[in-house]
């Protein structure tokens, strides 16, 4: 009798053991909330998707380190996780915690397919508590993206080249895609470059047309931003991603800068020959003055000059007719004689 009475112990301390202290009250994804799987209830989300998760937790006893854990298992790529977990907190008995968490649907995702959300309440020690929900994972209608760009050269572009652009098309929607159009732009450049991808199906990933981006002679070395723009669905949807292109200045810029500054300066130079200050000098003093200035002072000189050959001619003419009244008057006064 009393060593079943010690079984029965043990069961009871293996069993309370494994009874977490812990509850899971409501769970809310993108503010809606949701019932457990047990009630057989599905959600729809669409791929791409950012999904807000709210959880309630409370504990039956103190807990410290407490964490809690959203996490989507069966992805096909590591990078394609879909996991979220919240900091280290603690709980004291009956008190409801409130915590939010968010996790990412890849496009990688199958369409149409469910998938089970795990939510789980643990801390390092203590046995913890999950419960599962399940999501209906969906395709956008339609949609293409750039899922990669292909460039040559791969790291920087010489002015004046052209650099060869790539794009990889993927159509995540649930249609095929006819006349895809593909527009590569630097704006800082003013320059772009069209191309058509004729068809896409559904799911399926192509590589455009290789498209060369004539970069502009002597555009000024630095770090580009290109964009690039997909249109489809007769060009009412469109699409966008962007990349970095890295534009050193050309050698031959050099040169032609050089010459450039060359001309500049000579004409610079002519110009200041022709407008520079003249300047007279005399016994007194050098005096700075402009063109005009000087045409102005010569004028002068010249008008000077002329009134005195003036004066002098008036003298002169002025001294004959003396001369000759003094002629004919001693005419008269031999004559009287």
């Amino acid at each position: 009798m009393k060593k079943l009475f010690i079984m029965f112990a043990l069961m009871m301390v293996v069993f309370t053991s494994l009874v977490s202290a812990y509850s899971i009250e409501r769970v809310e994804l993108n503010d809606d909330e949701v019932l457990s799987v047990g009630n057989n209830q599905v959600r729809s989300f669409v791929k791409d998707d950012l999904i807000k998760i709210e959880v309630q937790v409370e504990s039956a006893t103190v807990a410290k380190n407490v964490q809690i854990e959203a996490v989507i298992s069966g992805m096909e790529h590591d990078s394609d996780s879909v996991r979220d977990v919240t900091p280290v907190f603690d709980m004291t008995a009956g008190i409801r915690y409130k915590k939010n968490l968010e996790i990412y649907l890849p496009k990688r995702m199958q369409s149409d397919e469910s998938y089970r959300l795990r939510i789980r309440v643990e801390d390092q020690i203590n046995p913890g508590v999950y419960a599962d929900y399940y999501l209906m994972v969906e395709s956008e209608h339609r949609l293409v993206e750039v899922t990669d760009v292909l460039l040559s050269p791969e790291t920087e572009i010489i002015s004046g080249q052209a650099l060869l652009v790539q794009p990889m098309l993927e159509n995540f929607g649930k249609r095929s895609e006819k006349d895809i159009k593909v527009v590569v732009s630097i704006p800082e450049l003013g320059v772009s470059v069209t191309g058509i991808m004729d068809e896409l199906d559904d799911g399926d990933t192509g590589l455009l047309e290789p498209l060369f981006l004539k970069i502009p002679q002597c555009a000024e070395e630095g770090v580009y931003n290109m964009l690039i723009d997909t249109y489809y669905n007769d060009e009412d949807d469109k699409s966008s991603t962007s990349s970095v292109v890295r534009v050193v200045t050309s050698d031959s810029c050099s040169t032609l800068t050089q010459i450039e500054s060359q001309k500049t300066t000579e004409f610079v130079a002519k110009y200041e020959v022709e407008q520079a200050p003249v300047v007279v000098k005399n016994d007194f003093k050098i005096v700075k003055t402009s063109v005009w200035t000087t045409v102005l002072q010569y004028s002068l000189m010249g008008l000077a000059v002329l009134i005195i050959i003036l004066v002098i001619v008036f003298i002169v003419k002025q001294a004959k007719k003396e001369a000759m009244d003094d002629e004919e008057f001693l005419k008269e006064l031999e004559g009287n004689n």
